[in-house]
């Protein structure tokens, strides 16, 4: 079992819970460790607790850091709505990135909202001499998708309107997330525990067993709708072209009941660099089966480790690469 040894880094005045994982009882590596450093960012409603299995498999070959986000677990939670614009978000990415990097580059693992705050920071000069490289699992860059929106209406195709209309479909809870009130009152019932693990295993056939909810988590499901309000229709309705350098390897979830597979159409169109890999599985792949996140992310690290001026880097020799895991 994964152990977490916590610290704090403040971003914008705000305290953010930063996390070491251990193999055991003890303090966190020596800091002559060589290890390649991997971030991990959360999305909502969880904690950095989702991805105790994944910091499990990959702590024999890297130093693994986690950090709950704003507003959310142990971390401080800013009253408001613009505390929590996608911008500053991004902010506390690379504050993290600053206190956990031992003189190399981090790579950055993200998932839900922890991939689309982790798309911001990627997108960002000179973000390429942070980040080594980037995994993103359920989480597309907003920019893209409000791209991909504009496009799939510039003529409309009875497939594009129909991978549009399922989208928005898959996301209604979105709109629900702007109305007053209601929100609270949703969110107050899917924060019982039992409630969510058996909505979740419903929506998308995750094992109830494996749904882990932090003691804070009736308090992060309200807390988290700030993020939906304070950036969905601003970058939806005003995309900007947001490119990266980053190797950039994609997860994508083929029975993910939030986000459908065709969301990421573009994503091989501002990652230079781009790796995809699908799993049939649903929306919380840390959680159902980390061993296959983290098999992919010391691939993908490997992949992109500098090498001998006369040896190939297979990471910069084809633009994407997409293979299938089996049902």
């Amino acid at each position: 079992m994964v152990q977490w040894i916590e610290r704090t880094v403040v971003s914008g005045g705000v305290a953010l819970a930063v996390f070491e994982a251990a193999a055991g009882p003890g303090g966190p590596a020596a800091p002559h460790d060589d290890r390649p450093v991997v971030l991990l960012v959360h999305g909502w409603p969880d904690t950095h607790i989702v991805w105790d299995g994944v910091a499990e498999a990959l702590l024999p070959d890297a130093r693994v850091f986690a950090f709950d986000c704003r507003g959310l677990g142990h971390s401080d939670r800013p009253h408001g709505i613009s505390p929590y614009r996608i911008e500053t978000l991004a902010d506390d990415v690379f504050a993290v990135a600053g206190e956990v990097n031992t003189g190399g580059r981090v790579h950055l693992v993200a998932h839900d909202w922890g991939s689309i705050l982790s798309w911001e920071a990627v997108s960002r000069p000179g973000a390429d001499d942070v980040f080594a490289s980037y995994t993103t699992i359920s989480g597309p860059c907003l920019d893209h998708v409000g791209t991909l929106v504009r496009e799939n209406f510039s003529p409309p195709t009875r497939d594009s309107l129909r991978a549009t209309a399922l989208q928005a479909i898959a996301s209604t809870y979105i709109a629900v997330f702007h109305l007053p009130l209601v929100p609270r009152l949703l969110l107050s019932v899917l924060g019982i525990p039992r409630v969510w693990r058996e909505y979740i295993h419903v929506m998308d056939g995750t094992p109830r067993e494996v749904i882990q909810v932090a003691p804070t988590f009736r308090r992060d499901m309200i807390a988290g709708v700030a993020y939906y309000r304070a950036n969905m229709l601003r970058r939806l309705i005003r995309p900007r072209p947001r490119p990266t350098r980053i190797p950039v390897l994609e997860l994508i979830n083929t029975r993910d009941f939030a986000i459908r597979t065709t969301t990421f159409a573009l994503t091989g169109r501002y990652a230079e660099n781009l790796t995809r890999r699908e799993s049939a599985t649903g929306h919380w792949l840390p959680l159902i089966d980390p061993g296959f996140v983290a098999d992919n992310v010391r691939d993908h690290i490997a992949a992109v480790a500098p090498r001998p001026a006369d040896s190939p880097n297979p990471a910069g020799t084809a633009r994407s690469a997409v293979s299938a895991r089996p049902s």
